[in-house]
């Protein structure tokens, strides 16, 4: 049921689509039944829903709940009508109606049933490794802290998770920050396995397939098959009922009781249902926004999205903005949290931008990134004022995959980022260093070695905040052949770390 829906104030007008397996538990016997829902400018709730089921709806930073059981429907599609006629008639980019399709996984994985420690998660990923280990060595690749650029400190401890550091002084404190594209379960699937939704209408796959020259139609053959990945064992190293503790590996920093502080993730398209009740047993709280019109969708999976993650032993959560940009489908998440041990303010941005390298994307992830920076300075702006402070005494970590070079005659994204002039950034890891790479695979017979994911920070030693180490990226002689992903990584990118040192301002 719907009720007192304003159509002069609505946004989004979303169909609720319930697989067929839950008509039963539901009792509806109509598997055609839809659910409208809206969600005004503002992002104020105007619907009542039945108190049967709790529906999370993602709206940019709203989150819009009905009903009084949450969880209790495991499968969900949202979509919208780009046609809906007079609906939400705006010239505001923000206030248009866009196409949207959304499918999440509300319900507990089944895998995590009597889960309940971080014991249980490391046996789990012991178990893992011994099945792919009968097809090849599925060690995960070593990693070290090294100096970063400019490093001036050293301390006496570091641990190969990051969170283990000595400070120098107790007025000194460190924390440690993670990057990581996850390799979305949709875009990674063998043909074997079974979607949660159905495919696209044929008839509408067909004649977008036919449009194409012969070149791109191989390219969406390769893609429904294992990603397109040219690897070894797909069957094994790309089974998400597997691949997934590996990322947990990952995540873990090698399986070791140390993790890190600050997660970011991308291409994350099973939040509710795992990574987030996993990373609750290991300690996080987090945040998600899937994309309003995810790829994977096509192929009937869940939608993927942004993530971040923080220990709740060392931040809590001030606050939050959830976007989509205006150009493009792609979202960010920015968290101003406050560090428990020094009591400063940082804040932490993730995205994804706009992918495929070509010059017209390269100005829209340009412009992508250009509208995070403003996001950033003016929530920076709000928090200096609302805690009495300098906005530039505000530590700013930004991380993500950008799917754009450090240099080049066309790259302007990052270039951008570092010549704003509203926030004075900094990345991590030296753009110079030709050996860094963060993604390296084949795509039927074209290998691509680019530096794409990246650790932004406004790091200044006068301010008490600077970045001191980063994780070492894997040597390429000593990787598998087919490089990314594989047994030995569980995603097409290589997660990137940096672990800083915050200072107590008195």
């Amino acid at each position: 049921t719907a009720e007192h829906i304003p159509r002069t104030s609505v946004q989004y007008l979303c169909t609720v689509q319930v697989t067929q397996e839950r008509h039963s538990m539901l009792g509806i016997r109509n598997p055609s039944l839809s659910i409208v829902l809206a969600v005004t400018i503002l992002g104020c709730s105007c619907i009542f829903l039945s108190d049967s089921f709790t529906i999370p709806v993602h709206c940019r930073n709203k989150r819009i709940n009905g009903g009084s059981n949450s969880g209790s429907i495991g499968l969900l599609s949202f979509q919208s009508d780009s046609n809906s006629g007079d609906i939400a008639k705006s010239k505001s980019t923000h206030q248009r109606m866009k196409r949207v399709c959304v499918r999440i996984e509300s319900d507990l994985d089944e895998c995590l049933r009597g889960f309940s420690t971080p014991q249980h998660l490391v046996d789990k990923i012991e178990q893992v490794k011994k099945i792919q280990n009968q097809y090849g060595n599925a060690n995960l690749y070593k990693r070290e802290w090294v100096d970063a650029k400019g490093s001036k400190k050293n301390p006496e401890k570091i641990s190969t998770a990051g969170a283990d550091i000595t400070s120098t002084t107790k007025a000194v404190q460190s924390f440690t920050v993670l990057q990581f594209n996850t390799l979305a379960e949709g875009l990674s699937s063998g043909p074997t396995v079974c979607a949660p939704f159905e495919r696209q209408e044929q008839e509408q796959e067909n004649e977008i397939f036919n449009s194409k020259n012969d070149e791109s139609k191989n390219d969406e053959k390769r893609k429904c098959i294992f990603g397109g990945f040219n690897i070894t064992n797909p069957e094994i190293s790309l089974d998400f009922k597997l691949r997934r503790w590996r990322i947990i590996e990952v995540l873990l920093g090698g399986g070791s009781s140390d993790s890190f502080d600050l997660i970011a993730m991308e291409e994350v398209d099973r939040f509710y249902g795992f990574f987030e009740p996993v990373l609750k047993i290991l300690g996080y709280n987090g945040l998600f926004l899937p994309k309003p019109c995810s790829p994977g969708i096509k192929f009937g999976w869940y939608s993927d999205g942004c993530a971040l993650f923080w220990k709740k032993d060392t931040f809590e959560l001030i606050h939050e903005i959830r976007e989509e940009f205006e150009v493009g489908t792609q979202v960010y998440i920015i968290a101003t949290l406050r560090h428990k041990m020094t009591g400063r303010l940082v804040m932490v941005a993730v995205t994804h931008l706009k992918a495929q390298n070509h010059s017209a994307q390269e100005r829209i992830r340009t412009c992508q990134a250009n509208q995070l920076i403003k996001c950033v300075h003016e929530a920076a702006n709000r928090d200096s004022s609302e805690f009495s402070m300098r906005s530039t005494d505000i530590p700013i970590v930004l991380m993500g995959d950008f799917n754009s070079d450090p240099n080049g005659e066309d790259k302007s994204c990052v270039r951008n980022i570092l010549s704003s002039e509203h926030i004075d950034l900094s990345s991590a890891y030296d753009l110079e260093n030709n050996d860094i790479f963060t993604t390296w695979k084949t795509r039927g017979d074209t290998t691509f070695r680019r530096t794409i994911d990246y650790i932004f920070h406004n790091s200044n030693e006068s301010k008490g905040f600077r970045c001191t180490h980063v994780l070492s990226i894997p040597e390429g002689d000593k990787m598998e052949a087919t490089k990314l992903p594989g047994l030995q990584y569980p995603s097409d990118h290589i997660s990137i770390g940096a672990q800083f040192e915050i200072e107590k301002i008195v």
